[in-house]
């Protein structure tokens, strides 16, 4: 663990603004920050602890959906942008058993909340894509 003033207040501002709110994010900088265990961490090691503590969080968020949710999610990568009817029918190529709209609509809500994908637009002109 970190010891006593091994990280100044500014720059655990900085990690939770990096963070935005996400506290799996701002342990896992945090984590990446201190890998090198030094008695104290520096700026540097916060400006790679940023996008590795980020894929991290994201790494374990894609290994946690099951099938269905990752056959969406392989979509939207491979297509880097993709609207609602032709993510849909897409799904329905590549999966046996195709969920309903409905259900295919919840996972891609939760992949949302889970800061996997972002849904651009109103339900008439949505793109999905994924989070950067």
């Amino acid at each position: 663990g970190l010891v006593e003033n091994a990280i100044r207040d500014v720059q655990l501002r900085r990690i939770a603004d990096a963070a935005a709110g996400d506290a799996r994010i701002g342990l896992s900088i945090l984590r990446s920050a201190d890998q090198a265990g030094d008695e104290q961490i520096t700026d540097e090691q916060i400006d790679t602890a940023i996008p590795a503590g980020r894929e991290e969080v994201r790494q374990k968020s894609i290994e946690t959906l099951i099938h269905h949710q990752r056959v969406l999610y392989r979509i939207i990568e491979d297509h880097g942008e993709i609207e609602p009817s032709k993510l849909y029918d897409a799904y329905r190529e590549r999966v046996e058993e195709p969920k309903s709209d409905r259900t295919v609509r919840n996972y891609l809500t939760k992949m949302v909340h889970y800061n996997l994908i972002i849904a651009d637009g109103t339900s008439r002109d949505r793109i999905y894509r994924l989070l950067e």
